[in-house]
């Protein structure tokens, strides 16, 4: 239906290699999805054999669901709005899931029953010695398996990051307009670059702001799109202070840049402030250009619609939430809001040296998440458009998981990348336990217009 509907008069075998990376795209997530039903099917067999876990089977269950849900991203990138057929794969998709919930239930109760039927040795009728010996022995074994699990997690966290690279093309750019970026930061890797600031202001991050942002983006460790490129649009001063004309004038930069490159684009602007005409046109006209808009919610606990860029309804708009799935008291909500990321505690570059590290909150934090995963994904899936984009984002997305939700109108959506047991809302997890406040106010030079960090 896609290919007949896209190809145009050109052939199929034109349309295929013109649309290469999607087709590619498509096919691994098909084969993804036959390979993971497999395993899943010899998991729940193994396990009522007695030579597989139960854990292996549940591994197995959320590989089909992760597998199934790439397959039917995949699908939507080209579908149209009112594809029938693309409706009935994603209904097809939640039964696939639940159909492995199901499987996953009914072994688990039948090995509870057999679990229940094993006879345990009467430990009260165990002289004192013997009952001690016993019971070291249960503490030395639950110390092994500890060792076992935290090391078993450490080979898992190492697979995934040489995944994520596997996965990652070249051919991003991220524009951070902000304080600007401590470009030789260890964690950049030679990818930053500063390439604007406004008359009179440093040609470096001096707040620190910027740079803790572009860490979140595509810095080694802490960074979602770890092979993107950041350029610095520096439109804030030491002291966070900014002008809204400034960062229009920043937006504009960063238009021009882009196209030169002609490559996939994306703004993070963790900034905003009072609602402006000017502001969101700007954020509207970057769009309309092709690239990916991404803005911070606000730190005011108010709605987002009275805020700008956050009310452009071009710009993907992120509220913050913490470690616990909560939306933090702070953040901004209401209709405005498209998504919800980590946003409290978050540890990324910091500016006194270039392995420095910092922790802040604020939906400054959140939105540079959602920035690095538009990223990643515009690397697979270069020919996406903004518009698509924005689905695909929240197609992604978990949803009514989210827990404090203050108004009816402010979506219950928590930002998710492919896989189901790897989102990115574990980077929220504190690592320094000082936090320093990402929200302050800055008086701008044009009158009456004010800036925030956010």
């Amino acid at each position: 239906e896609i290919v007949a509907q896209g190809r145009g008069s050109s052939s199929v075998q034109q349309f295929y290699k013109k649309n290469n990376r999607w087709t590619e795209g498509l096919i691994s997530a098909a084969k993804a999805v036959a390979y993971a039903t497999t395993l899943l099917i010899e998991s729940a067999d193994g396990v009522l054999s007695g030579t597989h876990s139960l854990e292996q089977l549940i591994v197995a269950s959320n590989e089909v669901s992760s597998a199934t849900a790439q397959l039917v991203a995949a699908s939507r990138v080209k579908a149209s709005l009112m594809s029938k057929t693309q409706d009935r794969l994603e209904m097809a998709a939640r039964a696939v899931t639940e159909a492995c919930k199901a499987l996953v239930r009914q072994v688990k109760a039948i090995t509870a029953k057999q679990l229940s039927e094993e006879q345990l040795p009467d430990f009260s009728q165990m002289a004192i010695h013997e009952f001690k010996v016993r019971e070291m022995e249960q503490q030395v074994e639950i110390l092994k398996l500890e060792k076992e699990l935290g090391a078993a997690r450490h080979r898992l966290g190492a697979m995934r990051r040489a995944g994520y690279h596997a996965t990652e093309e070249d051919g991003v750019d991220v524009y951070v307009i902000d304080t600007g970026i401590r470009t030789t930061h260890e964690q950049y890797e030679g990818r930053a670059e500063m390439i604007f600031s406004l008359p009179g202001l440093a040609d470096t991050d001096d707040n620190g702001h910027g740079s803790h942002v572009s860490g979140t983006i595509a810095g080694a460790t802490f960074g979602v799109a770890k092979k993107a490129s950041l350029f610095g649009i520096k439109v804030m001063d030491s002291d966070g202070s900014g002008s809204t004309s400034g960062i229009i004038q920043g937006i504009q930069v960063a238009m021009q840049a882009a196209a030169k490159t002609n490559r996939p684009s994306v703004i993070n602007m963790s900034i905003g402030g009072a609602g402006s005409r000017a502001l969101d046109s700007a954020a509207t006209a970057a769009f309309n250009s092709g690239m990916f808009v991404v803005v911070a919610a606000g730190n005011d606990a108010v709605d987002a619609g009275t805020e700008s860029p956050a009310r452009a309804p071009a710009a993907i708009t992120v509220g913050a939430m913490n470690i616990r799935d909560r939306v933090s008291t702070f953040s901004n909500f209401g209709a405005s809001v498209d998504i919800f990321a980590p946003g409290e505690d978050i540890i990324s570059c910091g500016i006194e040296d270039d392995s420095d590290v910092a922790s802040l909150s604020g939906t400054s934090m959140a939105t540079p998440h959602i920035a690095g995963l538009v990223a990643l994904l515009a690397s697979q899936q270069p020919d996406i458009t903004p518009t698509g984009m924005t689905t695909l984002i929240k197609s992604l997305g978990t949803q009514n998981l989210l827990r404090g939700v203050p108004t009816k109108d402010t979506i219950n959506l928590i930002a998710q990348n492919s896989l189901p047991d790897s989102g990115i809302a574990t980077t929220s997890q504190s690592l320094i336990s000082t936090t320093a406040a990402a929200k302050t106010t800055k008086t701008n030079d044009v009158a009456g217009a004010t800036t925030t960090f956010n």
